[in-house]
């Protein structure tokens, strides 16, 4: 009987723990600070970090407390606990959110070089928050500074294609259109079907072919076949672009190509 009592009691006492009432400290914090009542919010966060089970990975905890320390002008305190929050797996974009918009006001400089110092001082957070703050600089618009964070991240996942495709298209913006083409092409060869890819490489060796077909009047015929090479390379690619989205552009540059190229059964698919 005894024995019977103990393995139910070894059982249950771990749902009990999972399921036991939240942190009151934390609940009443978040009201504090919510209220405006910051002084008195953060000694409740105190509370409540003292009453966390260190193994839970309550980092909403740690985000929230960062975000009063910052406003109370307590820096330090409020990078720590941003630095546990990542410890304890915050998801990335949530805590930059919360260091962009908190701690460094909205500056874009400033939530870079502070998400660089966690990740220095804990670098198994790297992957995370490397990747979210690249996509960050991305939708900034801060080509440059993003393509070494996406650089960095497919020397770890050499086969991660959404990163490839955002650093192909910061390298497209920062007028690197080799680089951007490798890149694309090592795309396409593992997702043929791919949209961005196919519309790069088409655009790519439509610019080709016309500057191919442009240098002299009267092109040779080892000219004249390596243009129309180019503008069958670009079909290839605009065709499986136009299938998906039915571009107006497009189907004009794909009439263009069957004109020149001369292939009538094509020419007559797009007028």
């Amino acid at each position: 009987m005894k024995q019977s009592i103990l393995i139910t009691l070894l059982f249950f006492l771990p749902l009990f723990k999972m399921t036991a009432t939240p942190n009151r400290f934390q609940e009443l914090a978040d009201e504090l600070y919510a209220s405006g009542n910051k002084e008195k919010a953060f000694r409740t966060y105190g509370d409540a970090i003292k009453a966390d089970f260190p193994e839970d990975n309550n980092f909403e905890l740690y985000i929230n407390a960062g975000d009063c320390a910052y406003e109370l002008n307590y820096k330090q305190i409020a990078f720590s606990y941003y630095c546990i929050a990542a410890q304890k797996e915050a998801p990335a974009q949530q805590l930059i959110k919360h260091i962009k918009e908190v701690y460094c006001n909205g500056d874009i400089d400033c939530t870079g070089k502070t998400t660089k110092q966690i990740i220095s001082k804990h670098p198994r957070t790297s992957d995370s928050l490397s990747y979210a703050i690249a996509d960050l600089l991305y939708r900034k618009a801060r080509y440059e500074d993003a393509i070494p964070l996406f650089k960095n991240i497919l020397e770890k996942q050499p086969d991660n294609i959404y990163t490839k495709s955002r650093l192909a298209d910061a390298l497209l913006h920062s007028n690197d259109i080799d680089s951007a083409k490798i890149l694309y092409q090592e795309i396409i060869e593992t997702q043929p079907n791919d949209i961005e890819a196919s519309l790069f490489l088409g655009n790519y060796y439509y610019i080709i072919a016309k500057e191919a077909g442009a240098k002299d009047a009267d092109l040779s015929t080892e000219a004249q076949s390596k243009a129309i090479n180019f503008y069958e390379k670009s079909a290839s690619f605009l065709e499986k672009v136009y299938s998906s989205k039915k571009s107006d552009v497009v189907r004009m540059k794909l009439i263009d190509i069957y004109t020149i190229t001369k292939n009538k059964e094509k020419l007559n698919g797009f007028k």
